[in-house]
C-alpha cells in the first residue's frame, strides 16, 4: 500500500518496507511487478535513512553543553540529579 513520505511516521514506512523486502525474497512476483516494489522500496529506504540522520543529529545537539562540546555519556551522567 502506497503512503504518503512525508506524512506517514517513520514506523509505517519501515513497516511497509520490512513488507516489500518479504515480498521480493518470495521471488514469485512478476517482474514488473517487482520493478514497482523495489523501486517504492528505495524511496522508503532512502526517507527512513534521512529520517535516522536527522534524528542522530538532533540527539547530537541536545547532548551538546553551552560552550558547543559534545558531551560523552560519561559527562552526561555527571548532570543527573542524584
Amino acid at each position: 500500500m502506497k503512503r504518503d513520505l512525508n506524512t506517514e511516521p517513520y514506523e509505517k514506512l519501515y513497516e511497509e518496507l520490512e513488507e516489500i523486502v518479504l515480498s521480493l525474497e518470495h521471488g514469485d512476483l512478476p517482474l514488473e511487478k517487482a520493478l514497482k516494489r523495489h523501486e517504492r522500496g528505495m524511496m522508503l529506504y532512502r526517507e527512513c535513512l534521512k529520517r535516522l540522520k536527522d534524528a542522530e543529529e538532533r540527539l547530537l545537539q541536545i547532548s551538546k553543553n553551552e560552550d558547543g562540546v559534545t558531551l560523552t555519556k560519561l559527562e552526561l551522567s555527571e548532570y543527573e540529579e542524584p
